[in-house]
């Protein structure tokens, strides 16, 4: 069993194999260097993900979640730390509130996102402020977030969680609460029996580092490896691999023979990313078509 896609070995993978034969390594630093590598697929990310979003329909993109109410204000509840724009909130009735492309008419949306200012822990996190009516029940928005920085290294594990390294062998650990939510954590230790389980985190604690996934059907021992997976459509992957290889050549004129087919790699990508995702997503046929994203 080898590297398994989506993963960042996978990423870095790809993007050593673009140089031709010039490696990258996990265990040691390779010729372009593993933190510049991953610093470079964690721009791209970024920037494929922008590209999208401008591109195709936005629900493609786009995460349910619940949201709960913020403890200081009753009228106001939480996103996730990620968030950056809404693209529609549901309340039990089965009511789609959709914003406006002007604050000038939130009040016929009947809510808005914004961030909320504080000094408490929850300082400059989004919300969804409700201005006219009081939503009923469970609450859900469809977020669009920044992705997830990614990341891989050992685990130490629970029956459903995961403790991820302080010092990560490829990327870094992010410490803020609740960061990792909605992310998931794949098992890629290719020689363990949790080989390829996936686990999607419905918490995480930054000072301990501690995520929270579904119980794990087998456990991962303390020599696994895991990997945050990429948040992306899969069809978007190698725009994400070409775009760092093309950063990383920008600023490294070595491989000033290969730019040019990089260039054309990337044309291609492209192409084939937007005929993938020009179609609605499974399960947002009834998403209001009007709608806005409210970018927060």
């Amino acid at each position: 069993m080898g590297i398994l896609n989506g993963t960042i070995d996978h990423f870095v993978q790809e993007v050593g194999e673009s140089f031709d034969d010039f490696t990258i390594s996990r265990t040691a630093n390779g010729t372009l260097g593993r933190a510049r590598v991953v610093s470079a697929i964690n721009w791209a990310q970024r920037r494929v993900h922008q590209f999208l979003y401008s591109r195709v329909n936005v629900s493609q993109l786009a995460r349910k979640v619940t949201i709960t109410e913020d403890s200081e204000n009753d009228n106001r509840y939480l996103l996730p730390p990620r968030t950056w724009g809404v693209f529609a909130v549901e309340d039990s009735n089965g009511v789609y509130y959709s914003p406006r492309s002007s604050r000038l008419q939130h009040n016929q949306a009947g809510w808005i996102a914004e961030r909320r200012a504080s000094t408490q822990a929850a300082n400059n996190r989004a919300v969804v402020r409700f201005m006219n009516f009081d939503p009923t029940g469970t609450i859900s928005a469809w977020v669009l977030e920044t992705p997830c920085r990614m990341s891989g290294g050992d685990g130490t594990y629970g029956a459903a969680t995961v403790t991820l390294a302080a010092d990560p062998e490829l990327g870094d650990t992010v410490m803020d609460d609740d960061y990792y939510i909605g992310s998931q954590f794949i098992i890629a230790e290719s020689g363990s029996t949790a080989f390829g389980l996936i686990g999607t985190a419905t918490d995480s604690v930054g000072s301990t580092r501690v995520v929270t996934v579904p119980t794990w059907s087998t456990l991962p021992t303390a020599a696994d490896q895991y990997s945050v997976l990429c948040e992306l459509p899969e069809s978007a992957w190698p725009l994400v691999w070409l775009r760092a290889t093309r950063r990383i050549m920008r600023v490294d004129r070595r491989w000033d023979d290969i730019r040019n087919d990089v260039r054309e790699e990337l044309v291609t990508a492209e192409i084939d990313a937007l005929l993938a995702l020009r179609k609605p997503a499974k399960g947002f046929d009834a998403m209001p078509r009007q709608a806005d994203v409210w970018v927060v």
